[in-house]
Parts: C-alpha cells; structure tokens; sequence
C-alpha cells in the first residue's frame, strides 16, 4: 500500500481529514441540493471538527496513528466511490455520452484501486505484463481519465441549461468585443416556471454579471481560443493539482503522498457537476494554490499579486486581506500591492459604467434571497417560517463569528488558509449553501492537509510555516 517512505503527521491532520470527509459526504448526495436534515449535520459537524484545532485541549487525537498515507489511500477511496456514483453532467445531449462517462469513472475506480494491491506474479504472461504495466502507471492513467472525462463533460453537454453558464460566456464574449459586460445581457434560458422557483417572479431577465472584473480576465483568453469558458476551469484545476504535487515534493513528501493529494484534487465529488454548471470556483481556488506556492518559493510579491487578483475575481474573497493581516509575511508594501491590484482590475469597470457595476456586484446578490434548495439553515428557516433570516442576526453572527477566528488564529500560513475556511464554511451552513461553494472548501481542505503534511516534515525554516 506504501513505497517504504512514511509521510510525517502534523498534529492538525486528523482534524482536516475528519471534516474534509464528513464535507464531501454532506455534500455530495443530490448535487448539492437539501434532501435531508442530516446534511446539514454533518456539515456542522465538519466546521465543529475544523475548529477543535483552535481551542487549547486536543480533542481529536489518533492513538497509533500510523501510516499517513494509509489513512489518504481511505479518504482518497471514500472521494474516488462518492465520485463514482454521484458525479456526473445533468445536461448531456445523450445517453450515449451518459454511458461513456460511467464507464472511464468506473475504469478511473478499478485503477485507484490498484493502490491497495501488491502484486507478486510467479511467472509473465499477457495477464501479469497488462496488470504489471497499469500498475506501475496508474498514477498517469488515472491522471488522464481526469482530463478525457471533463473534456466529455463539455463535449457532451455543450449548452448546459443553468444562467451562470451563458452570463460567462456573455461577459468574455463581451469584452473581446469591446463591450461592458456589466452592461450586457445575457442568453435567458429560464421558463416562466423556473423564473418563479429560482427567483419568485415571473420574469428574470439574464442580465446580471456578479463577478469582479479578474473573472473576465482571466476567463476571456480561453473564451477566444476554445468558444467555451469552461476550458479555463480544466486548466485551473489541474494546475491546482500540480501545485499541491510540487508543494509535497519540495518538502521531500514521499512520492506517494503526492499522488495521492493529487488525484484527491483530480477526483474531488461533483467535479464534474461544478465544470458543467460552469461555477467559477476553481478559479479563485487555483489563486489561492498560486499563492501559497508562491510563498513556497519566496516569491512573496508575486504572491501578494496573486492575492489581489483573488479578491479582485469574486465578493466573497473581499475577507481575505482581514486573515493575511494576521500573517508574520505580510508587510504594508505587500498589501499595497494587493490593494494596488485589485483597484487596477476594478477601477476600469467602475468607470466604465458605475451603476451597472454596482448593481451586479452588489443590489442583485443582496436582493437574491436564494430558494428552497441550498443546503443551509437559511433555507431550514425559509421552509418553516416562510421568511428570510433577519439581516441583523445574520451580520451579528457574521462579525462576532469573523473576530473569534481571527482572534484565535497565529501567525502562519496554515492559520490564514485556515482561518478563511472556517469563516467561509460557517458563512455557506448559515446563509448560502449551494453545492459550489462546499465543493470549493473541499479544495481548501485539501490546501490545508498540504500545509500541514509540509509543517510536520519539519521544513519549517525553508517553507515558513512555522507556529
């Protein structure tokens, strides 16, 4: 099950296992959608997890441990089966395409299983050389399956039927044509019915753009080049993966651990529903990545560019800068680097057309009160009371909730990522759980179970992780 090389604990490992799993479990069933009190549970039941780490006494502690990798070849098996069984497009132009997606997930399966084999042939035969060869370059086939499924995905579901899809296509579309895409609307593909369900009115016309400006950025090359916005998301996430590989390797990581972190990347649950729904998460996730490893490196300005470009691609990124405050890398030249950058992707939009842009970046997310399918106690609350959650409670929870972590964070890099999940998870439970965001915190979870592998290998002074 191993290659003779143990990968070193961290002492907050256990607790980033136990949640990542309890999330991607809580998440998974119905893409995402509210079925069942107990999602929400087990929701709960990850962030309370992901905070036992801040308090003084251990709470989770794994006696006999053991082998590390043993315990990702678990998770990485409970991801591979939730994404066998549950991940899939839900806008496939055919059965056929349908069926050929199942069956490489299946194959993807059967080869991550090879993990858990030792093979001892007595003698060669057409059996044993075929088994041999998967064996010895399943790693590479399994990381080839990640790319053909996605590209299936697109191919097989090219115009999927969800608003998001058209609005970033729309927006790169607009602005390699010169035009505002703030200003823009968009291809409305909502019956009367699903404008009623999704936004209590009859009609809900496409013309909102509700990312910031470093979206369609970052979004428009891939646009021009492929017609399909999707395709830079394809990129993101396999960059993500290869920068949670390097990021174990340079930490003298076995080589293992960073396949195994890097497939749990390739085959997070619902990977392929999030592309197909066109979600933009990976992309702020990949400049998360992008920032820790350029910390990594010591390249500390360019990671602080990066991070401007985060909190310049989506609104909920905008609480960053309070958790790198607390970090011992941060300077003021560095912030205002950040600062510098998002007020030059920004700046240009806002002129452009300043009430467009302020009603799509914020009047229509604050007038969106969401339906009865996101996955938080808003919608809990929504179904028995028939009303919202009152702001008041909701910004009081918030802040007090955003001070208590900040308060019992240090200084590391660790704490940063740390703490940015956290708030975030108890942000999405509370308010708007809807199945991209958990699937976003999935992937910070596993940024965290990096950061914690390289700190307990004791590459403290090289990789600056250090308490």
């Amino acid at each position: 099950m191993t290659d003779g090389t143990p990968a070193v604990l961290g002492e907050k490992l256990p607790y980033f296992f136990v949640s990542f799993v309890l999330l991607i479990l809580a998440y998974t069933f119905n893409n995402g959608l509210f079925y069942h009190p107990a999602q929400l549970w087990l929701l709960v039941l990850s962030w309370l997890v992901l905070l036992l780490p801040l308090l003084k006494n251990k709470w989770l502690v794994l006696k006999n441990f053991g082998e590390t990798n043993n315990y990702l070849l678990i998770i990485c098996l409970i991801s591979f089966i939730l994404f066998y069984f549950f991940d899939n497009g839900i806008y496939l132009i055919s059965k056929q395409g349908f069926n050929n997606i199942v069956t490489l997930k299946f194959l993807a399966l059967i080869l991550f299983l090879l993990y858990f084999i030792r093979f001892d042939f007595r003698g060669q035969n057409l059996f044993s050389v075929v088994i041999g060869h998967l064996a010895k370059y399943k790693f590479y086939y399994l990381i080839g399956l990640a790319l053909v499924l996605r590209l299936l995905v697109i191919y097989y579901s090219p115009a999927p039927k969800i608003d998001v899809y058209w609005v970033l296509n729309g927006g790169a579309q607009a602005i390699l044509e010169g035009h505002n895409p703030y200003s823009a609307t968009f291809k409305n593909i909502y019956s009367t019915e699903a404008c009623l369900a999704i936004y209590h009115r009859a009609d809900c016309p496409n013309d909102s753009y509700s990312y910031l400006p470093a979206t369609i950025l970052m979004t428009a090359p891939f646009y021009a080049i492929f017609g399909d916005i999707r395709s830079a998301f394809i990129f993101l996430v396999f960059g993500c993966a290869l920068i949670g590989y390097l990021l174990l390797r340079k930490a003298k990581q076995p080589k293992l651990t960073a396949e195994l972190i890097t497939l749990l990347i390739l085959y997070l649950p619902l990977s392929l529903f999030v592309l197909e729904q066109s979600w933009m998460d990976q992309l702020w996730l990949f400049l998360i990545y992008f920032f820790v490893w350029s910390i990594v490196w010591q390249r500390d300005y360019l990671a602080y560019f990066f991070a401007g470009l985060v909190i310049a691609s989506k609104p909920t990124m905008l609480i960053l800068p309070i958790f790198l405050s607390k970090y011992k890398g941060t300077s003021l030249k560095k912030i205002v680097m950040t600062s510098a950058v998002f007020v030059a992707v920004c700046l240009p939009f806002l002129f452009w057309n300043y009430h467009d842009f302020v009603k799509d970046i914020l009047f229509d997310q604050i007038k969106f009160d969401g339906s009865y399918y996101s996955l938080s106690f808003f919608n809990v609350f929504k179904m028995i009371f028939f009303s919202t959650i009152p702001a008041w409670i909701s910004i009081l929870m918030t802040v007090i909730g955003l001070a208590y972590i900040w308060v019992k964070g240090n200084n590391s890099l660790t704490s940063v990522i740390h703490g940015l999940t956290l708030f975030l998870l108890a942000v999405f439970i509370i308010q708007r759980g809807f199945v991209n965001y958990y699937f976003s915190l999935g992937g910070l979870l596993i940024l965290l179970i990096i950061l914690e592998l390289i700190r307990g290998q004791g590459e403290d002074k090289i990789l600056k992780f250090q308490n």
